[in-house]
């Protein structure tokens, strides 16, 4: 910053003592009105700072630079005299030094001059190896003459906002002084005329457009390419094929890509109106240092070989020292553990006791004894005896038919509970009221027990899994996040990864990358792997039987990554930024859709269930007690009354009996 300083008090000191000579005073009352309405253009453009170059041979020239910084009170100027300063060197300062906004005035009575300073700002990206973009950022005001512009626009090279201002030069005998810069840019006339050309990239190519005269002074009047973005410049992008992220197709030597990671990109290019070729790394690898070099996109990124790496590259310290992540990332996942659901039928024999929990039976119970002691009070009144057990014996089995059967046909015991006075007709209303809405509750809830299987995980969290020996462990991840695994500090994943290592060496397919395969395995059981996500998701919109593993292993973030300094970062951080917030990337990766026929939901079986024999055991079981406990009833029944029938013969007398 101090040599720029120096090179601008250097520069300005210079400038100061320049006066027109007398033998170019055509020239100068040539150019001095094209100064006069490049002040009205850049205040009108309000330009915070403007770099001034000029060519120092002509005192002229020296002085209008002079006129023109002194008529910009409002805007930084830094004035650069081409005789002192080297082109590589001050192309180096003012990209520097002056972006984003780098703006620039050129003049030069030598047109050769400005040509080959043209030529090396033109040229200068190219050789800073994807570090400065003089192309787009840049915006260029030239002062020449009617017989330059041509040879200027060759010299601009892809440059893509350059203006150039010039006069034709007034007949013999006009008053020059009479000519107002108003009417120099509106009428033809003996004295002179300003003339406004811009360059605009169309179909026939790049050429000059002359402005016409107008009110409003604005950057995209002047520059219109402006409105145009990057103006459909290549850029070479690098990515790999991922699962549920990016499918990649090769046909006839050319690269075709979808999925959401491609939907990215191609709202970028739209927006930015940029193209892009698509070259994978050759080793087809992501991104990892082995021996001090880094391979794959990251490497193409360290070594400068593509502008920007369209995937869902893991945002890692490691890697941010030889590349720059794009923010906001466009995606935030876990690794996490896919596994096989598993039937739970160790309790199918509880399965008449599953619509309703312990509490709400002992509530049911309660109410059943209240309402007995209550109906038996509303029955007999004042009238009430307490010793009359057979009796309460019959209200107690009354209670039990209402809530098993709620009876129409009454055997003469039920008669006789029958309903007398108001009081316990309204209690049996509510009574069976209560009842109907509690046995609808329990029937739609012992429905949906038998019909909806309860899939319990085989296993808690990582360290539990990780114990299960009737379990195999695979890891298809590669890249930075295959070596955080192995360096993890958790106890459980350490303990994993040493596991795992142990039984690769007799079975290669545990670290294998075949994500498919390793999800194959999974769907026959007994099989966990680790994976993103994003991952899993996929596999479960293709079977509902997969899930993952509350226990997360890692979390991670996933970005575009450009080069080291690249001057495409503002405009894609910008542009992402817009699309975060909006919602935009979200919805794309929530759309998900990879292929044809893919939708959001999993895969079921639609045929009609059959119900097994073991969802029927808790009826089997209840039944079989009934059974049971009727018999035994039965069989103490013929006992007491066979001992009775003994005890009243006993006591029968001998004449009683002949």
């Amino acid at each position: 910053m101090a040599a720029v300083l120096w090179l601008c008090v250097l520069a300005v000191a210079d400038v100061s003592s320049y006066q027109p000579n007398n033998t170019d005073d055509d020239v100068f009352q040539e150019l001095k009105h094209p100064i006069e309405e490049m002040v009205k253009w850049i205040e009108n453009m309000k330009w915070e700072s403007v770099a001034v170059i000029f060519d120092g041979k002509s005192p002229t020239i020296g002085f209008l630079a002079k006129t023109l910084t002194s008529s910009l009170p409002a805007t930084t100027t830094f004035i650069y005299d081409l005789i002192n300063v080297g082109i590589q060197t001050l192309l180096h300062v003012l990209y520097h030094n002056l972006r984003p906004n780098i703006n620039i005035v050129l003049l030069c009575k030598d047109s050769r001059t400005c040509w080959r300073f043209l030529d090396e700002a033109a040229r200068y990206d190219l050789k800073s190896n994807r570090t400065t973009d003089f192309r787009h950022h840049s915006k260029w005001i030239v002062l020449g003459h009617e017989d330059t512009r041509n040879t200027t626009l060759k010299h601009s090279g892809y440059l893509d906002n350059v203006a150039f201002f010039q006069s034709k030069k007034h007949a013999p005998g006009c008053n020059v002084a009479l000519c107002t810069p108003s009417f120099l840019m509106t009428h033809e006339s003996r004295c002179q005329k300003v003339f406004v050309y811009t360059i605009h990239n169309a179909m026939g190519g790049r050429r000059f457009l002359e402005l016409l005269p107008t009110l409003t002074y604005s950057e995209t009047s002047l520059f219109p390419n402006m409105k145009y973005g990057h103006n459909n410049r290549t850029l070479i992008v690098s990515t790999l094929p991922s699962l549920g992220m990016l499918e990649m197709d090769v046909v006839d030597s050319r690269i075709s890509v979808s999925g959401p990671v491609a939907d990215i990109l191609q709202i970028l290019a739209k927006t930015l109106n940029f193209s892009y070729i698509i070259r994978p790394p050759a080793d087809k690898q992501w991104g990892l240092q082995v021996d001090g070099v880094w391979d794959g996109m990251v490497g193409q990124l360290q070594r400068r070989e593509v502008d920007l790496v369209a995937a869902d590259l893991s945002v890692h310290e490691d890697r941010n020292a030889v590349m720059d992540f794009v923010m906001p990332p466009i995606m935030y996942s876990y690794v996490e553990v896919m596994y096989k659901k598993v039937d739970d039928d160790s309790d199918q024999w509880l399965l008449l006791a599953k619509p309703f929990k312990l509490e709400v039976f002992l509530l049911i119970f309660a109410c059943g004894i209240l309402f007995s002691i209550l109906y038996r009070i509303t029955q007999t009144g004042s009238n009430l005896e307490f010793s009359n057990y057979r009796y309460w014996y019959e209200m107690l089995w009354f209670t039990l038919s209402t809530i098993l059967k709620q009876v129409t046909d009454k055997p003469s015991c039920e008669k006789r509970q029958e309903p007398v006075s108001y009081g316990s007709k309204l209690l049996l209303g509510f009574w069976l009221l209560f009842l109907i809405v509690i046995v609808s509750i329990y029937t739609a809830n012992f429905v949906a027990a038998i019909s909806v299987k309860k899939e319990k995980p085989p296993f808690a969290n990582l360290m539990e899994l990780v114990e299960r020996e009737d379990y195999t462990l695979g890891m298809p991840i590669e890249g930075v996040n295959y070596e955080l695994f192995k360096t993890s500090p958790r106890e459980d994943v350490q303990k994993a990864w040493r596991r795992m290592k142990k039984e690769n060496e007799t079975n290669p397919f545990i670290l294998s990358t075949d994500y498919d395969a390793h999800a194959r395995k999974v769907e026959t059981g007994k099989h966990a792997a680790f994976m993103y996500t994003s991952q899993i998701q996929k596999y479960q919109q293709e079977d509902c039987r997969l899930a993952a593993l509350q226990d997360k292993v890692s979390w991670q973030q996933s970005a575009f990554g450009l080069p080291l300094q690249s001057p495409l970062k503002d405009d894609l951080e910008k542009v992402l930024s817009f699309l975060t917030q909006s919602g935009i990337i979200q919805d794309i990766l929530n759309r998900r859709k990879w292929s044809p026929g893919h939708n959001n939901t999993c895969v079921q079986d639609k045929s009609a269930k059959a119900i097994a024999f073991k969802d029927l055991l808790g009826c089997v079981v209840v039944v079989s007690a009934c059974l049971v406990l009727s018999l035994l009833a039965l069989i103490l029944e013929l006992l007491f009354y066979k001992r009775f029938h003994k005890r009243k013969a006993a006591f029968i007398p001998s004449s009683t009996k002949l």
